[in-house]
């Protein structure tokens, strides 16, 4: 363009992702940006001189001199130039940097016909859209406009609202249905049957058909991790159908749905080589748009839900229906959102049971999804100085805890690049203008930095104070922030131009918890924190309690080893994530690194830590030794490095397998680490499942053994007439390791001995009224629901014993 480089408009475009200029990329692109830069440097050519064929010919010159010097392509540049106007200029360009010309796809489609929009999100497919909508004078009527086994539609999608939950609530006329919402994919299965059985489709909601992998047919010759299932899930009489519903990996050891990251993995397993205790795909059905050749997208909701029940059967664990609740006010939200939060879920889905289901559309609100972060009392809320930045399409700015009240050194403590508006970038380059400075040539002596440093950084006195919000606190195996830890999902609420260096927040109060205490009393929701703690509570208190409490600081336990975490473990009986798991072998000693291929020193020994067969494991076994995080956790508890056990091992050679063998006895109890009340029973499980437990013939000692332990941890209020059968299952309770509870507000179940359906049924009732979310969990049984449970030495399924509304007692 021949610009002088001291010319203001050549610093715009060779600063544009740059401090001062990267906002620009959301209110103006940089196509856009050139165009008019060059427009008022020139006389606009009013009479277009290229036709569609000369861009065509033109890409193509630049596509062939691509590998070429930047000489030869501006000759290209400078033609096109001097034969085009501004506005074909801007488009031009658009093309050229891959931006959408016209800025949206659905402007083109509307264009073509009214209705190709609403063809296209009931069919994905362009053939239909040009070749069955001629004429745009023809419109489609509405009974036309409804989805067709065997086509991907666009799926009605959840709104995300930043509202206080007594004012979400208000969005919805009266009652609305609570469903947890899943960390998976969204997958709509179609259904039709053929003379030779049925055949399936799995399509994503972006219409990516997924059938190879989840199954096409009921053949069984066909291949597919779900299909084999979904003939006990559908009831006889289906014809063909629509599901809608999200597919999540699912733990059967842990009993919990696994991170969206692990279900392509786990889909891909061969059906034939899974083990009992592998994650496996399970698909979570919550609504239906199509039965036997009738479209219900017209129908309400729970009319749509009373459907699905009918045409659905549960295959645990395999093929299930998503769960839900009748509920009407914002303190429903808020007790549901916790209960999500305590089982790791992404959230909460909120419907209006009147609603009907609206396929393309983005902006209804008759679904709303919640997530944690916006629950005020699982939230941390940090004002943090600006100390670096990296400068890019979205800048991300590294902040800040001042060390204490009386320092002026500042401690790192997490990136913010979400949050900033427009304005909020141009504020804070204006108040920071001409203070920044070059990370290489000179670096802070105030501000101590981790991993994680800038491109660019500032005084903390001369800086800027923000106030960040985020989910949760992160704990981290490395240390990318000087402070050890890191805010999870942190974003920028507002700027504080009332704050200074001086009255940010310090290291000190956020090391010692002093500002959820000062939250908890500014906050009028956060009150009722004493009823449920917050994830961080949970995570600090358990290394704390667990870890910490007994550790002496110069126990160099794990001192040469270094450990690379690759999944998420088991570790003192509950699951440790890979950042905490880091934290706790650190405080051992070791070391803790990302990658497996890490360069050590003659005396360091690699020790790759995972409880599950991941791909990343299934590659990396074929070199290495794969262990599992319990023998870190035996060397703890016995103070020292134990000998190496089949339990302490993922994948190893069979020569380390037999070793390890050794140094267990032939009911697998180790014979140098102690027992713990968890790997007792562990044990006791381990050899229930070899067969040394109770059968039709077996012996009464190993029954004895897994009986002692069926009612573990369980509370059992019990109804009853007759003192004598009472005395029995209070006996069988007892002798089962459980309690018996003077109040059915402490029981996790209640027992009803005798015909007591009157009284049952008005503690379902109360059950069903009670704002207490625990209460959720109670369930009122028969009381053969205690003996079979203690015949077969394991709690069995309480739905099948259930009593109270809606169902009959369990027969003698």
């Amino acid at each position: 363009m021949r610009i002088s480089k001291e010319n203001e408009d050549y610093k715009k475009i060779a600063g544009w992702k740059k401090i001062g200029f990267n906002k620009l990329q959301s209110s103006l692109k940089f196509a856009d940006l050139l165009s008019n830069i060059i427009s008022k440097r020139r006389i606009d050519k009013l009479t277009a001189q290229l036709t569609v064929d000369d861009v065509n010919a033109y890409l193509d010159k630049l596509h062939e001199l691509a590998d070429s010097d930047t000489d030869s392509k501006a000759k290209v540049f400078e033609e096109i130039l001097d034969k085009t106007n501004n506005i074909e200029l801007r488009f031009f360009f658009r093309i050229v940097l891959k931006i959408n010309p016209i800025r949206r796809d659905k402007l083109f489609l509307y264009c073509w016909h009214p209705d190709s929009l609403d063809v296209f999100d009931l069919t994905h497919d362009l053939k239909f859209v040009f070749w069955g909508l001629t004429d745009p004078k023809i419109r489609l009527e509405s009974k036309e406009k409804h989805s067709r086994p065997m086509y991907p539609f666009t799926p009605q999608r959840a709104k995300r609202i930043h509202l206080d939950y007594d004012l979400v609530a208000q969005k919805f006329s009266g009652q609305f249905l609570i469903e947890e919402k899943y960390n998976g994919e969204r997958i709509q299965l179609h259904v039709e049957k053929t003379p030779n059985g049925y055949d399936y489709r799995f399509f994503s909601r972006n219409a990516i058909d997924y059938s190879s992998i989840y199954g096409r047919s009921s053949d069984p010759s066909s291949i597919g991790c779900i299909s084999p299932f979904l003939k006990d899930a559908l009831v006889d009489g289906v014809q063909s159908c629509i599901l809608d519903g999200e597919m999540v990996s699912y733990d059967p050891v842990k009993n919990m749905t696994l991170p969206f990251s692990t279900l392509k993995p786990t889909a891909l397993k061969d059906l034939k080589s899974q083990k009992k205790d592998d994650p496996r795909p399970m698909y979570m059905v919550f609504d239906i748009l199509h039965l036997n050749g009738c479209s219900l997208e017209d129908y309400k909701l729970m009319d749509r839900k009373k459907a699905l029940e009918r045409v659905m059967n549960t295959v645990r664990h395999r093929v299930e229906v998503v769960p839900y609740e009748l509920k009407s006010t914002g303190q429903d939200i808020e007790n549901s959102l916790k209960l999500a939060i305590r089982k790791d879920l992404e959230g909460l889905v909120l419907k209006d049971p009147n609603s009907r289901y609206e396929i393309g559309n983005y902006t209804t609100e008759t679904w709303i999804k919640v997530k944690p972060e916006y629950l005020h009392e699982f939230g941390e809320n940090l004002d943090l100085v600006i100390v670096g930045q990296i400068p890019a399409a979205k800048t991300t700015y590294i902040c800040a805890l001042r060390d204490s009240e009386t320092s002026d050194s500042f401690t790192t403590l997490c990136g913010v690049s979400n949050g900033f508006s427009v304005d909020d970038y141009r504020k804070i380059q204006q108040m920071t203008a001409g203070k920044w400075h070059q990370w290489g040539k000179e670096q802070p002596t105030n501000v101590k930095f981790g991993k994680k440093t800038p491109l660019m950084w500032i005084d903390p006195k001369e800086s800027v104070v923000i106030e960040v919000k985020s989910s949760s606190i992160s704990v981290q195996a490395e240390n990318n922030y000087a402070t050890g830890s890191t805010l999870y999902a942190a974003y920028c609420t507002k700027i504080r131009e009332d704050k200074t260096w001086e009255t940010a927040d310090t290291l000190e109060t956020y090391q010692n918890s002093k500002l959820e205490r000062d939250y908890e009393a500014s906050h009028t929701l956060a009150k009722k924190r004493k009823l449920a703690s917050t994830k961080k509570d949970d995570i600090i208190q358990r290394i704390n309690r667990g870890y910490r409490s007994n550790v002496d600081p110069s126990n160099q336990l794990f001192k040469n080893y270094v450990f690379c975490i690759m999944t998420d473990c088991m570790f003192r009986g509950e699951l440790c994530k890979i950042s905490e798991l880091g934290q706790i072998l650190q405080t051992y000693g070791g070391t803790v690194v990302r990658n497996p291929n890490t360069i050590l020193s003659p005396e360091q020994k690699l020790i790759i830590l995972a409880d599950k067969i991941t791909m990343d494991i299934l590659e990396l076994q074929q070199t290495y030794n794969i262990f599992k995080a319990k023998w870190c956790d035996d060397c703890i508890l016995m103070n020292r490095l134990v000998n190496l056990e089949p339990s302490h091992i993922t994948a190893a050679d069979p020569e380390l397998w037999q070793r390890s063998k050794r140094n267990v006895d032939r009911y697998g109890d180790s014979m140098c680490v102690d027992f713990t009340v968890q790997s007792f029973t562990e044990l006791v499980e381990e050899n229930y499942k070899k067969g040394i437990a109770p059968t039709p013939n077996g012996s009464p000692e190993t029954s004895e053994i897994t009986q002692l332990f069926v009612f573990h941890g369980v509370r059992f209020y019990l109804l009853w007439r007759n003192e004598n059968r009472y005395r029995m299952y209070r006996s069988m309770v007892v002798a089962g390791g459980g309690k018996i509870a003077d109040d059915w507000r402490d029981a996790g179940y209640i027992v009803a001995i005798d015909p007591y359906e009157a009284i049952a049924k008005e503690l379902e009732n109360q059950l069903a009224a009670s704002s207490d979310s625990k209460e959720n969990f109670r369930r009122i049984v028969d009381a053969t629901f205690v003996l079979d449970s203690f015949k077969q030495g394991m709690l069995v399924d309480p739905e099948d014993y259930r009593i109270g509304v809606g169902y009959s007692s369990h027969p003698e």
